[in-house]
């Protein structure tokens, strides 16, 4: 049986910025209103198997939305050449789970860690996979130096409807920015 490796409180959550959708700008709203479903699938490296350890942060922060965004932006739409930039959860998940690994870690942490720090390739640092308490060499520091976020914001609070919550997401895909989503499922 695999643990849950999302750790989520109201408090990290609240420091995240609320982004501010454009609401007011007709070609927006005609864009978002036009479009039924919006994907950005195709910028998807392939999946895998997180194992046993508790990085799902890392996959899902790392992995898929970082690798998804610099295909999208770098317009990749081969899986082979998506899957050879695919940057590392165990890189994420190394440097910001807590205390131990059998403990998982926070998306906002992972985030803020992206944006301070960055990420390396999935190819530079797979002792992590193996290894929860390998340390990235300072090289690799270095390197994941060239590969920061500039930014993340939370699309919705708790009490936003149902309706705004769909609209931003799709606005935001719409925009080639994938969106992370943490849920606790029995």
């Amino acid at each position: 049986m695999f643990g849950q490796g999302l750790v989520m409180t109201d408090e990290s959550y609240d420091l995240i910025p609320l982004t501010v959708s454009d609401e007011g700008s007709k070609s927006v709203n005609e864009k978002i209103e036009n479009t039924y479903a919006t994907s950005l699938r195709e910028f998807c490296p392939s999946p895998q198997d997180q194992g046993e350890n508790q990085s799902c942060v890392g996959w899902s922060v790392g992995y898929a939305a970082q690798t998804i965004r610099k295909a999208y932006v770098q317009k990749m739409k081969h899986q082979d050449e998506i899957d050879s930039i695919a940057f590392s959860p165990f890189f994420i998940y190394n440097n910001v789970k807590l205390k131990d690994c059998k403990m998982g870690a926070e998306i906002p942490e992972a985030l803020q860690f992206l944006m301070r720090t960055g990420n390396v390739s999935l190819k530079s640092f797979e002792e992590g996979k193996s290894d929860c308490f390998a340390v990235p060499s300072n090289e690799l520091f270095e390197e994941a130096h060239a590969n920061r976020i500039f930014g993340f914001k939370k699309l919705f609070t708790p009490v936003t409807t149902k309706q705004k919550k769909i609209r931003v997401v799709k606005e935001s895909l719409i925009n080639g920015f994938p969106v992370v989503i943490g849920m606790n499922v029995t």
